[in-house]
């Protein structure tokens, strides 16, 4: 598996993995986003999901669905990531009632075609 690096540059956020730098997409800004939110929780700078959306200026129900992206199976993140996520599965799908464990989380990408 490819080392993912994601950087915000003054210019434009990029993502590299393995030898290639690819623009970001709103779905893996989300992505990155959802896990700074964890991290903020984590670290205790933010207490619940309240906390963080007030920061973020978004409704709590939303980071509370995007908060299942960082938990997702490495090979669903990094089909976010190279854009190869079928066109029919999207972020909500994903991020609502997410099973835990990676085989069933695989399922939801099938059941949703």
């Amino acid at each position: 598996m490819n080392k993912i690096k994601i950087n915000a540059t003054d210019s434009a956020d990029l993502v590299t993995v393995g030898n290639g730098i690819f623009n970001v997409t709103i779905p893996i800004k989300i992505t990155r986003r959802s896990h700074r939110w964890l991290t903020l929780l984590k670290s205790g700078k933010a207490r619940n999901l309240a906390e963080v959306a007030e920061m973020e200026g978004m409704d709590r129900a939303y980071v509370s669905r995007m908060l299942n992206l960082p938990t997702m199976a490495p090979d669903i993140v990094a089909s976010i990531l190279d854009k190869s996520l079928p066109d029919h599965v999207t972020l909500f799908d994903l991020a609502s009632g997410t099973p835990l464990l990676c085989d069933e989380q695989k399922g939801v990408i099938v059941k949703t075609s």
